[in-house]
């Protein structure tokens, strides 16, 4: 995708679940760092298709579901989701 910036994110910690914590860090992160490069006006993000706890978060960050499929690349699944500039 053109003039598209990327996210990729971990929350291991058990405790630190189902508290807001990601949809809130992947917020902030989008605003500041991701839409402040020049040119990038799309953020993509490919969440393991398994893991709905973090498309349900990447969703209420404002990402929006575009497609998916299988990578002969990486051999994997994949979900592929993304947020406009000035979306959400």
């Amino acid at each position: 995708m053109p003039n598209a910036g990327g996210l990729d994110i971990f929350i291991g910690e058990a405790e630190w679940r189902d508290r807001g914590v990601g949809t809130s860090v992947v917020r902030q992160f989008i605003a500041e760092k991701v839409f402040m490069l020049p040119g990038v006006e799309t953020c993509i993000i490919d969440p393991d298709p398994a893991n709905k706890r973090a498309i349900r978060s990447y969703e209420k960050a404002g990402f929006e579901y575009v497609k998916s499929y299988y990578s002969e690349q990486n051999k994997m699944n994949v979900y592929l989701m993304r947020q406009e500039r000035g979306q959400r």
